[in-house]
């Protein structure tokens, strides 16, 4: 919560052009930069009363720190990015993939694969602060993760051959296709510059929540018009 409210933070100084929040961006970016320099994999934890560390995180994190260095001319957020991406690519990259796991911890047993809404969100805000890494992330994540049917397109929320149930993150899985994977994915077309993809994208979403209205249950249902669905659709459509 602390690295969205630093985005926020970050973004309002931006369009507001004042430093009204100034002293709490920046207590907000020494304490999130403290944290993660200071743990052994370079991960601030989500949630201070759980242990499970999840890189897609961390992504927004090292945004909300770019950004305020982008605003204020400080650099505070060059070692940790560093620190980040040597510890990733080490420790937390797929071999099969060229991919993030999805949680450097072991709280399920899908910790170590890379997911699809995970590395569509990802993207997008690597592609703010390293935009060669998230090229070659995009690369990798299209290759082993997009399904193309021609007219449309989604990204699976696993990898080939693995079954997942859905899940708050996930959304509705259709035919593999994950729709948060598949909309954040809309996301991270656009950052990358592949309108071709994003518009494949936006169509096999649209077909995603049609599926789920007409042939899916109430739970698939409940989760495709739920607060974080709407949510990820008004992010992805004013990227």
């Amino acid at each position: 919560y602390l690295s969205h409210l630093n985005v926020i933070l970050g973004n309002y100084h931006q369009v507001a052009e004042n430093n009204k929040y100034f002293t709490t961006n920046k207590t907000i970016s020494d304490h999130l930069t403290d944290g993660l320099l200071k743990d052994e994999q370079k991960h601030f934890r989500s949630f201070y009363n759980v242990n499970r560390k999840w890189p897609a995180d961390q992504a927004a994190l090292l945004y909300s720190l770019y950004l305020f260095d982008q605003n204020f001319g400080t650099n505070i957020s060059e070692r940790p990015i560093k620190e980040w991406f040597d510890y990733m690519d080490n420790h937390g990259t797929d071999g099969n993939t060229g991919l993030y796991y999805s949680e450097v911890t072991n709280g399920s047993k899908f910790a170590k694969i890379p997911r699809g809404c995970a590395m569509s969100w990802s993207i997008i805000y690597i592609s703010e602060f390293a935009p060669e890494k998230a090229e070659e992330l995009w690369t990798n994540y299209k290759e082993h993760f997009l399904k193309d049917f021609g007219v449309f397109a989604g990204f699976r929320e696993v990898p080939k051959g693995m079954e997942y149930l859905p899940d708050s993150d996930s959304g509705p899985i259709i035919l593999e296709v994950g729709s948060s994977a598949t909309a954040f994915g809309i996301g991270a077309a656009k950052a990358m510059n592949d309108h071709r993809t994003s518009r494949k994208l936006n169509r096999g979403l649209n077909m995603g929540y049609l599926f789920a209205d007409m042939l899916g249950n109430e739970y698939t249902k409940r989760i495709s018009e739920s607060l974080m669905a709407s949510s990820v659709k008004f992010c992805v459509e004013t990227i």
